[in-house]
């Protein structure tokens, strides 16, 4: 009996560890990225920092990582800050490559570096080709730099969702329509903009 009850033992036991280290081996990474994550949606940013840069590149979530910890460093430290950690993200056509295009090119067009901006919108649209905010950003972007065949094509597509009524069109969007070489009031913030990307091509085209 007692001979019995030790096998059951060892048995419980053995079946325990089994379950145990699965788990850990199994929910340890999980758990690390959603405590990141946790920490972004609390504004802990310090705390995401601290906590994203212990991530190894061999880490299954380190791509989406790279994400978290660019958003949150665009946010509390600056957008240069944020720009490293979304560039390292390979535009492989996967999710996160698709966040990380999109929050870079919001990072891009407040800081000027528009050429930029627009490429990562169209890897952006090129997943999701019917997001409203990406066409007006993109058609804003290339109205500034003059490149006006693009731009035909991103305001004719939300004037199309308008005469839908599932968005509208600004006055200024159906005047660019209905005369593409007119020239808008862009120069003062393209100015600003060439002061610290000089060297972009859509700036010193627009």
């Amino acid at each position: 009996m007692s001979a019995r009850w030790f096998r059951d033992v060892v048995r419980l036991f053995a079946i325990i560890s089994i379950c145990w280290i699965s788990g850990c081996l199994g929910g340890s990474t999980q758990d690390e990225y959603q405590k990141i994550v946790w920490e972004y949606d609390h504004g802990n940013y310090a705390k995401v920092r601290q906590l994203a840069k212990n991530i190894p590149k061999e880490h299954p979530r380190w791509i989406e990582t790279q994400v978290v910890l660019g958003r949150s460093e665009s946010i509390s430290r600056g957008p240069r800050f944020g720009v490293p950690y979304l560039e390292a993200v390979p535009r492989d056509q996967s999710l996160p490559s698709y966040e990380a295009a999109r929050t870079l090119s919001e990072i891009y067009a407040r800081m000027g570096a528009i050429s930029k901006a627009a490429d990562n919108l169209r890897y952006f649209l090129a997943h999701d080709e019917n997001n409203e905010p990406a066409h007006q950003s993109i058609s804003r972007i290339l109205t500034q730099s003059g490149l006006h065949a693009e731009t035909e094509e991103h305001l004719l597509w939300i004037l199309k969702r308008a005469i839908l009524k599932l968005h509208r069109i600004e006055v200024e969007q159906l005047i660019s329509l209905s005369i593409p070489e007119r020239r808008g009031n862009h120069y003062s913030q393209l100015k600003v903009f060439s002061q610290g990307y000089p060297d972009d091509p859509y700036v010193n085209l627009g």
